[in-house]
Order: C-alpha cells, then structure tokens, then sequence
C-alpha cells in the first residue's frame, strides 16, 4: 500500500500532491498519469506489492488534476512549469536519476518533453513511455477516431450534455473490459477538473528538440503498447522516435491488452518493465 500522500510545493507555489511505496533502496520509476485523471489511475500498481518488491514506486497528481493544485493562468501552463512540479518531486524524495513512465495521450506521455526541454537526458535512468504521444505535435498522428472525437467535445464549455457524452466514451475506452467500477472512478476524476485547464492541456504547445536530443544521444526508452488499445495507436506514434538509438518496443497482446493494461496484464507488464530496467542499470551511463 502507498504511504501517506504529502503535498509538495512546485516553484511558482502551486501544490503538488504525491505518494510513493516500496524501498526507497530499489529503483526508483516515477509514474506520470494522463490529462483530466490523477495519479490514483495507478492504484493497481501501487495496491499490489510484487510491483514493489523491486521497485520504489513514485507517482504524483501533475498541476491541475486531483489533489494538486488548480491553475488557470495561462503562464501556468508552460513546458517550465511542469518540469518544476517533476523536480519537486525528485527533490522531495531525494531521487537521483530516476526512470519514468509516462502513460496516456496529451499529459503523460508529453509531460517527458517538458522536463527534458529544462534538463539534458541524464536527468532521468531512463523513459517508460506507455500506451502514449511523445509530444503535443503528435496527437493527431496517434489518437484514434474515439479518443480525436473526443477531446473538441471535452475542452468546450457551452454544451453539457456534449461533455457529459465524451468523457463516458473516453473513460470507458480507457479500458473497455474492466469493472465499471474503475470507470466510474475515471469520471469522478474528471469532474475534479476545471475546463479552462482541459482546454490548456489539450491547445498547449511544446518545444520538443530536448526530447528528440535526449533520445538521439542513447537514453533509454521502453515503448509499451496493447494489442486492444482504442484511444492511441502506439505504433503509428513509433515513428516519431525513429531517431532515438537506445529503444525497446514490447507488444502486450490478448484480451484486456487495452489503453490501461496493467489492470488486466499486470505481471507480464512488470516483468517487462523490471527486466528492462535491470538491463538498463547494467550499462554504464551515457551523457544523453
């Protein structure tokens, strides 16, 4: 079970919520959730202790979802910002070059290319980019059908019943064959959330050459997608890595394979995730 959630204070005072479990000893992976949820998505994770028998297991509700703070300034929302709230964490924590994952379209996995557009590559062990779009500029390559005709109708203000509808397709397509419970918890998650910062995360732009830099020069990534993804086609977003020369592609196939498959495929996951970060802890550091 996770410890105690603590509030944080990112530099320009927003809070910031976190919880951690495991052995601080052990590597520590920093989880990343996606827009509009909050990092309670990863309860399946943090609940079950074989992921933390090697693990030190780190996750946080980035500004504007769950418990942290609620900015609606637009100057709240630049790449720096988001790189200060990750810092505040790796400080907090004492974490010296942890690895991440970064789930999900439009937050998770383009929250990377906000820290690495403040940090060099060796901030981070390495990069566990899951079920994602590497950066804002690739939603449209990515996304699927559901999930593109989704977000117009998520960011508006003026229609709620168009909301209402898109954010039950949206949490039901984040995984189609689980518990309704866990949808359930998906929208209240949702809820939470003001809109004018929906539409910030969905209409940010991003300056991603410290990300492309980063994987060019060798930090290693691990590419994790399902078979029954219906919100993002991870490999359509593959090859807007191509230049990256240290990365691992590993396909969960099957039933339940789907935009959270943790919840359906959680050994095989973190038998991915733990061997490749043992590998990558084998190799000398590079200064990606």
């Amino acid at each position: 079970m996770s410890s105690p959630g603590r509030m944080l204070t990112s530099a320009d005072d927003t809070p910031i919520y976190t919880d951690v479990t495991g052995d601080p000893t052990k590597p520590a992976l920093v989880f990343i959730h996606g827009f509009g949820l909050c990092a309670l998505a990863f309860d399946g994770i943090f609940d079950n202790t074989k992921w933390s028998e090697s693990l030190y297991l780190v996750r946080y509700d980035t500004r504007g979802h769950g418990r942290s703070g609620m900015p609606t300034e637009a100057s709240a929302w630049e790449s720096r910002c988001l790189a200060e709230d990750f810092d505040a964490v790796v400080d907090v924590f004492g974490l010296t070059r942890p690895f991440v994952l970064a789930w999900y379209m439009s937050l998770g996995g383009t929250h990377l290319v906000d820290i690495l557009f403040v940090h060099p590559g060796s901030y981070l062990s390495g990069v566990i980019h899951l079920a994602g779009v590497p950066y804002m500029a690739g939603i449209p390559i990515a996304g699927t059908p559901l999930a593109l005709n989704c977000l117009p109708h998520l960011a508006q203000t003026t229609d709620v019943v168009a909301y209402q509808e898109a954010a039950i397709r949206f949490a039901r397509g984040c995984s189609p064959s689980t518990l309704w419970g866990v949808i359930t918890q998906l929208l209240g998650q949702m809820m939470m959330q003001p809109r004018a910062i929906m539409q910030y995360i969905i209409t940010r732009t991003q300056d991603e050459k410290g990300f492309l830099k980063a994987g060019a020069g060798g930090l290693p990534f691990l590419l994790v997608g399902g078979t029954e993804d219906v919100m993002i086609d991870w490999k359509a977003a593959a090859p807007l890595m191509d230049g990256f020369t240290n990365k691992k592609y590993v396909e969960i196939k099957g039933e339940g394979a789907d935009h959270m498959p943790w919840l359906t495929h959680s050994d095989e996951m973190r038998g991915h995730i733990v061997s490749w970060v043992e590998e990558v802890r084998k190799c000398p550091a590079s200064k990606y």
